[in-house]
C-alpha cells in the first residue's frame, strides 16, 4: 500500500459534484478514496457514497468507508477506516471478510500501533502531522516521532493532517507509505493536477 489517499470533505452534499471531484482526483493519480461523513440523514449518506464508490469503480482506485461497517458491507468497499471510538478491528474483520483492507487510527501513540496491529489491521493512520483545518483539535505528532513509527510498524504507515504539496516530501522521507489528503486536494482550483503533483513524489 503506497500512494496518495484522498479524503472526501464532509461539506459536500450533491452526489454529482462528490462523483466529478473524487475522478477528477483519482484520474490525477489517488489509490485510495475514503468517504468521509458524518451526517445522520440516511439518503444523503447513500447517495453521496454510491456516488463516490461509482468514481472508484469507473477508475480503478480503491474505496474505503469512514467508520461506517454497516455501510461498507453494503456497498461491499475495498475497506474501512475505524477511528478509536469505534467498532473493533476484529469485529470490522468478523463482519468485511478476509479480503477486507481494515485501517486505524493511532494518532500518536505506539501502544495504539501495537494493539491495531495484533488486532489485524492492514495499515495504522498516524497524524496530526501538520495543523489540519479539517480537525483543528487533533493530537499532533512530529516528524521526528514519525520517523520512530516508520522504524517500528510492521504494516503501512497512512501519515495524515495538513499535509500539502510544500510539505509531504519531508513526511515521505521520515517513513510514510501513504499521504491522507483532504483539503489540500479536494479544495485545489485544479483537482487532478493537485493530486498528480502529490503523486509524482513518491
Amino acid at each position: 500500500m503506497r500512494g496518495l489517499y484522498v479524503i472526501t470533505q464532509e461539506t459536500e452534499t450533491s452526489a454529482n459534484r462528490i462523483f466529478r471531484k473524487t475522478s477528477e482526483a483519482i484520474l490525477g493519480g489517488a489509490s485510495f478514496v475514503q468517504f468521509r461523513q458524518k451526517s445522520s440523514d440516511v439518503n444523503l449518506l447513500m447517495d453521496l457514497s454510491q456516488a463516490v464508490f461509482e468514481a472508484c469503480k469507473n477508475h480503478g482506485a480503491q474505496f474505503f468507508i469512514n467508520d461506517r461497517i454497516d455501510l461498507a458491507k453494503i456497498l461491499q468497499s475495498d475497506g474501512v477506516h475505524l477511528g478509536q471510538s469505534d467498532e473493533s478491528v476484529q469485529n470490522a474483520r468478523h463482519i468485511l471478510g478476509r479480503s477486507a483492507c481494515i485501517g486505524q487510527t493511532c494518532h500518536n501513540s505506539l501502544i495504539l500501533m501495537n494493539r491495531a496491529v495484533k488486532e489485524g489491521a492492514d495499515y495504522c493512520a498516524f497524524g496530526s502531522i501538520f495543523k489540519s483545518s479539517t480537525k483543528p483539535n487533533a493530537q499532533k505528532l512530529t516528524i521526528e516521532e514519525l520517523k520512530v513509527i516508520g522504524r517500528t510498524c510492521s504494516v503501512p504507515i497512512v501519515a495524515i493532517g495538513g499535509i500539502t504539496i510544500d510539505n509531504a516530501t519531508q513526511v515521505i522521507d521520515a517513513g510514510a507509505d501513504v499521504l491522507a489528503i483532504s483539503n489540500a486536494v479536494f479544495g485545489a482550483r485544479d483537482i487532478a493536477e493537485a493530486a498528480h503533483q502529490l503523486t509524482q513524489l513518491f
